[in-house]
């Protein structure tokens, strides 16, 4: 993997049969590779590529990866627009939970989240994807506006939210 691009060592994710090697490749990759690789996905927007690489790997280095995306100035945000746009709540919301605290909640704390056309999508995806035990512990992290957003739209989409979400 020295010798790939760092776009194509994170396309290589979608190639892998066995996970399990994956990971095993991915630990051999030094730490200032591993945050050229993440920051290739925000400059090229490859966040899908991201997510599919984190949630390939064991718990102890998805967080690693996770806390490196947190620290790529925009990746976050861009990561947000990207699960937006193209409906990847199943697969974000379980990355949230392997997070480090502080990674969570400036993830969670983001502006963009408040937006009722964005938790409209978050919602739908809860709804469909039963999702909802995921989301709902993560209700203490989000601003009193994400909260607020969420009882706007669930109640507009007659959504039952639970009580930990509501704003």
């Amino acid at each position: 993997m020295n010798e790939m691009d760092d776009a194509a060592v994170l396309r290589s994710a979608f190639f892998v049969n066995d996970r399990a090697h994956l990971d095993a490749v991915t630990r051999l990759l030094p730490e200032q590779r591993l945050r050229q690789i993440i920051a290739t996905a925000r400059a090229q927007g490859l966040y899908q590529e991201a997510l599919l690489l984190m949630q390939s790997v064991a718990p102890d280095l998805e967080r690693s990866l996770s806390q490196l995306a947190a620290d790529e100035p925009g990746f976050l945000e861009g990561l947000i627009e990207e699960v937006h746009r193209e409906s990847l709540w199943p697969d974000t919301l379980p990355l949230a939970h392997a997070m480090a605290p502080e990674s969570r909640s400036r993830l969670l704390q983001l502006p963009r989240l408040a937006d009722e056309d964005v938790q409209r999508g978050l919602l739908e995806a809860c709804e469909t994807d039963a999702l909802w035990a995921e989301l709902e512990p993560l209700g203490d992290e989000l601003t009193a506006e994400a909260r607020a957003a969420l009882t706007r739209v669930a109640v507009d989409m007659k959504l039952n939210l639970p009580e930990a979400l509501r704003g």
